[in-house]
């Protein structure tokens, strides 16, 4: 008798000190994976790239905007990539998270965003909602994986698709006083 009493006292107390922890410190796990939540999949345009500090993207589904913090991929991506990825905003700042491993050109990405919106039932954009669900998500990342290999598949036939343009910058100079 005495073990299930402790052990019920104790459980509320570890459960006051988690209401508390989330009072005084609003980054707490629990508010990361609430973030993520609220996250959804979609292709993002980028629209402006600031290199070595952020991206700004356009949801070609929702019309969302955003201002990404994204060091490394700032110094890859170049305006009019595509990404497949959730945006995730969380203490101020928008993170790439889930993000694909391959942007594509406009060309492709809009026959991915076609094949979405036929697979939603919707000619314009898409509540963000139903861009949450389970099942339409592997389906986005399905018809992403077709794309990069149409996409690889026309590449190694000499002369059958433009080249694409060139996505790597020089790399940015340190600073060196004199």
């Amino acid at each position: 008798m005495y073990g299930s009493t402790h052990d019920r006292s104790r459980s509320q107390e570890v459960q006051t000190d988690t209401a508390r922890e989330r009072e005084d410190n609003p980054d707490t796990p629990h508010d990361w994976l609430a973030a993520q939540r609220r996250a959804w999949m979609s292709v993002w345009e980028i629209t402006h790239v600031e290199p070595g500090r952020s991206v700004t993207v356009k949801d070609l589904l929702t019309d969302e905007r955003r201002q990404v913090t994204e060091v490394r991929g700032s110094d890859i991506l170049v305006p009019r990539d595509a990404v497949l990825c959730r945006v995730v905003d969380h203490a101020g700042a928008s993170l790439f998270r889930g993000l694909h491993p391959r942007p594509l050109l406009p060309r492709e990405a809009d026959e991915v965003i076609r094949r979405m919106r036929t697979k939603a039932r919707r000619k314009g954009t898409i509540p963000i909602e139903r861009l949450r669900e389970e099942t339409l998500s592997r389906h986005f990342i399905s018809c992403w994986e077709e794309a990069v290999d149409a996409l690889d598949h026309r590449r190694m036939r000499p002369g059958s698709y433009p080249a694409e343009p060139a996505r790597h910058r020089s790399p940015r100079q340190p600073d060196i006083e004199p």
